[in-house]
């Protein structure tokens, strides 16, 4: 499979790419320009892109961010002022103008971070009991999100009653219904709230709801992303962070699988996780093909660190668990993570700074297990328990467990119901008799493997029900089973194409013209046929 993409760097790391539902507000691009020009501007454009960023969250002063971005705001402004306001060809006055205009943004965005912190937290309390399926209907939903949101001076969503259209609305009432019986996914999860949010709040309320929908949807993906544990370029110290991968299948406007990172990575990284996405195609190649049968898989991933530079191999194994999780719709375990480099071969291989790594999981409250190359070094830790994998296959059984056998279990049942075709078969719940001919007719089709069985006898006499009852009995021996009642029968062409391609699962579509060459076409490819 020709594969594409390109690690993001310099003029191309920001505005191309939209993790979605992530940061519509724009800071985290006015962040990555930031980073672009302290690598590779002058003063001067620095200069300019932090004051742009200034002059956006003047504009914007009652967005509340996720709280992981006032540490980074604060220290491009603790930057600005060490080293670019000094050097800058301003009087003492109008520096001093500068500098104060900065520290009143700073003073406000300490606030905010307070804010930001409390409503994070009565967020996450909200989609918990979401995932764990614990509030019961969509005006239990609308409820709990207005006593969340409202809580921290956005009053008219905590004033607001529930309406009676969203009460009584049966579309979103069956998609939360559906919701929850099935598994915690961004395919569904997302799409819910998204109505739920739009058809929920009047006009007047929608201004409310922007100021924090930022932090809203980085919080509802803390439960549908992976963490990861990796090594700071500069300090060579531990860090855990969620990697946002959004993965989709494209049959269209696409000629190969692709990935692409929204941050600044290096070659090496990019590399290794374009490996990770080409194991998991060949893991669905095997086990799902139906999934990406002539699709091609996008990939598009985003660090939450936007002036951070990425360079750390073992993110790889992760980057290819999602994909797999997501064109299959399983659910993550955002408490889990997953540290590993894949090679060509799907082998997984260890990975550097192991220790240290297993340190920062025993560290961190909200990580229970972590998944390392078997061949590693390293033991264990204190607290986290280790599972050792030693092929990307492995890790993905493990690691998604019963919702993958089921997945492998509904696709096993699907692929029957696909194969067998019995719209127009005799019910054969009152039949009796005949032991001696369905035994018979079971030698000959199954032992025998007589490709062509004929019933004969006069009208009424039970051939129909005779071959419907065998049909029904040793089905599971044969790939396909297709039944048809030739009175009242189609063309014979027509006939034959149905035939055929419901043998080909619908791929063969390039029939030949003619019912002869059809016939020859069919004989070739049908194993046993019953005429009665």
């Amino acid at each position: 499979m020709e594969f594409s993409g390109n690690p993001v760097k310099g003029d191309n790391a920001h505005g191309h790419l939209k993790i979605m539902d992530m940061d519509s507000s724009g800071v985290w691009e006015l962040l990555q320009n930031i980073q672009h020009e302290l690598r590779l501007g002058s003063l001067e454009t620095q200069d300019e892109a932090i004051t742009e960023l200034q002059n956006y969250l003047e504009e914007f002063s009652s967005i509340i961010f996720p709280s992981f971005i006032y540490p980074l705001l604060e220290s491009v402004f603790s930057y600005h002022s060490t080293n670019i306001l000094p050097s800058l060809l301003l009087s003492d006055e109008d520096r001093q103008v500068v500098q104060e205009g900065f520290e009143r943004t700073l003073c406000r965005l300490k606030a905010q971070e307070e804010i930001s912190k409390d409503l994070e937290a009565k967020l996450k309390r909200m989609f918990n009991q979401a995932k764990a399926k614990e509030l019961r209907s969509v005006k239990e939903v609308v409820i709990a999100l207005s006593e969340k949101v409202g809580a921290q001076g956005l009053a008219p969503l905590l004033e607001m009653d529930v309406p009676v259209e969203i009460q009584q609305d049966r579309e979103l009432g069956r998609q939360y219904r559906a919701l929850k019986k099935s598994l915690f996914t961004s395919k569904r999860v997302l799409p819910f709230f998204k109505t739920l949010i739009s058809r929920m709040l009047p006009e007047q309320l929608k201004v409310e709801f922007e100021q924090i929908q930022d932090l809203f949807w980085n919080e509802l993906n803390d439960l549908l992303q992976m963490k990861v544990v990796l090594i700071r370029t500069q300090t060579k110290e531990p860090l855990i962070t969620r990697l946002d991968i959004e993965t989709s299948v494209e049959s269209v406007g696409c000629s190969n699988d692709r990935i692409e990172f929204e941050n600044e990575v290096d070659d090496r990284m990019y590399q290794s996780c374009r490996k990770a996405v080409g194991l998991a195609r060949a893991f669905l190649e095997q086990y799902f093909p139906e999934e990406i049968r002539n699709k091609f898989i996008q990939v598009r991933c985003r660090f939450l660190n936007p002036i951070m530079e990425y360079q750390d191999t073992s993110v790889s194994l992760a980057v290819g668990l999602k994909v797999v999780g997501d064109i299959l719709d399983l659910e993550i375990n955002p408490h889990l993570i997953v540290s590993g480099e894949v090679d060509d071969s799907g082998r997984i291989i260890s990975v550097r700074h192991l220790p240290e790594k297993v340190r920062a999981a025993d560290q961190h409250p909200d990580i229970y297990q972590i998944y390392l190359p078997e061949d590693g070094s390293y033991i264990g830790g204190n607290r986290t328990p280790i599972v050792r994998v030693s092929t990307f296959t492995e890790v993905v059984q493990q690691y998604y467990g019963p919702q993958l056998q089921q997945r492998r279990n509904v696709r096993c049942e699907m692929n029957r119901l696909r194969r067998e075709d019995w719209s127009e078969a005799f019910s054969t719940g009152a039949f009796y008799g005949r032991k001696k001919e369905l035994a018979q007719l079971k030698r000959w089709l199954v032992k025998d493997r007589c490709r062509l069985v004929m019933l004969l006898g006069m009208g009424g006499m039970g051939k129909s029900s005779l071959a419907a009852k065998l049909g029904e009995q040793i089905k599971s021996q044969f790939n396909y089973c297709y039944w048809r009642d030739l009175k009242n029968a189609p063309l014979a062409e027509d006939l034959l194409r149905d035939c055929i391609l419901f043998l080909s699962d619908q791929q063969r579509t390039d029939l030949p013209e003619g019912v002869d060459s059809r016939i020859t076409l069919f004989w070739n490819i049908y194993e046993t046929i019953v005429v009665c």
